[in-house]
Parts: C-alpha cells; structure tokens; sequence
C-alpha cells in the first residue's frame, strides 16, 4: 500500500478505527486508515479486547444492532471481538435472525433507509439477516427504490445475479438530467429515465451538475428520518 502509515496511531486514526472496524472488513479499514492489515488487526484486539471475554450471556438488542451492521461485510473473527462472543455464538444468532423473519408486513421508512445504506455492499441473503425481510421483498423493494450493486462489491461477488449493465446515456437523458437534477429527488429520475439511483448520482456528479439548496435541506431532514432507530 503506498504511502502506509507505521509508527504510532493518533487519537483521530483510534476513533476512526472503532467506528469502521465494527461494520468493515479489516481490508477496507486498513485501505482507508493507510495501515497494514496486520496492524489494524492488532490495534483492534487492543480496542476491543476488553470484549474478548466469550461469556455466554443473552443476546440484547444493541448486540443484535451491531451483529447487523456488520453481518455481510466483517470477518467472523472481528464480529467475534467486537462482540465478545464464539464465532460458533454468532453463527447461531444470525440463523436465529433468519428463521425469525417475518413477510408480509408494511415497509418502514427506516428499513429503507437501512435498505439503501446496506444494498449495495452485499449479498440479498445477507440482507435478510440485516433488515429481517424475505429474500423477494428485498429484490421487489430495491427495484422500486432503483438500487443496484457496488461495482467493487459485483467484482469480489461473482455468484450475486444483479450484474445488469446500464446503456449508454443518450443525449435525449442527458438533457433531462440536465434540466430536472437540481429540483428533482435522484429517486424520480432513476424511475423516469430507468436507471439505478446510483447511476443518476454518478452521471449528475460528472456532468458538476448540484441540487438547489433547500431540495438538499429536504433531503438531509429526509434522511435522518430515516435512520434505524438506534443505529
């Protein structure tokens, strides 16, 4: 990694390394810390290792928060750290939360907004775990919200089947980003011109075109409503 930091972590580095660690994988940490795995990897058992305790102990709802933050995306070995618990406990807890999933029910808008935090950097079956929603509910819903997968997640992924290749953006599509991006939510215009939100994002950001400010005001009271509750 070029330019790696060595020597010793600051308080920033520290605060930063207890917040990604328990929803990224070691690989992503060290990349965006600028250290090696192996030192994010001790730095973490010497944050996290008053955890390391491995009791056997009731599962509360702030462990199953974390256990979905990071299911998906984080080593057994950091959840296990994280958390304070067996890799074999976790195991069980995440096939616990699958078999206690519930169809049917109406969509919240915080498990949308889980939803399209989650969406794009993992697998539908891992998000059944993550919001406790069926497999086709999740599919159904993140069509009608025009999500799509990370780019960087569909390389390291080759069994996940949403692999759908966005055309060309016409001139006919450019002038209606153009003319509607700054008033409109990314949502509408996905679902108008039959892009992923995402695609909309990326084109708008190349094309240095901004939402006006009180349609981010909107957007910024929309999101934080959103939130799951807790997280």
């Amino acid at each position: 990694m070029a330019g790696m930091k060595r020597g010793n972590w600051s308080t920033h580095e520290l605060e930063r390394l207890r917040s990604l660690f328990p929803r990224s994988s070691q690989e992503r940490v060290a990349r965006l810390l600028r250290r090696s795995v192996a030192s994010v990897r001790r730095k973490a058992q010497e944050i996290f290792g008053e955890h390391a305790r491995h009791l056997t102990r009731p599962w509360s709802a702030d462990d199953d928060r974390r256990l979905r933050e990071g299911h998906g995306v984080v080593e057994s070995e950091s959840l296990s750290l994280v958390l304070g618990r067996t890799e074999e406990d976790i195991e069980l807890r995440i096939e616990q939360l699958r078999a206690a999933v519930v169809a049917g029910r109406r969509w919240s808008r915080a498990e949308r907004g889980v939803l399209r935090r989650f969406y794009g950097s993992r697998t539908d079956e891992d998000l059944v775990v993550c919001i406790g929603r069926p497999v086709d509910e999740i599919r159904g819903e993140a069509r009608r919200m025009c999500l799509s997968k990370d780019k960087g997640f569909l390389a390291h992924a080759p069994q996940v089947a949403d692999r759908a290749v966005m055309p060309r953006w016409t001139s006919e599509e450019i002038r209606v980003l153009r003319e509607r991006y700054a008033r409109s939510a990314n949502l509408e215009l996905a679902r108008l011109l039959s892009r992923s939100v995402a695609s909309i994002a990326n084109k708008a950001n190349q094309l240095g075109l901004k939402k006006a400010q009180d349609v981010l005001q909107e957007m910024g009271r929309q999101n934080v409503a959103g939130r799951w509750a807790g997280s």
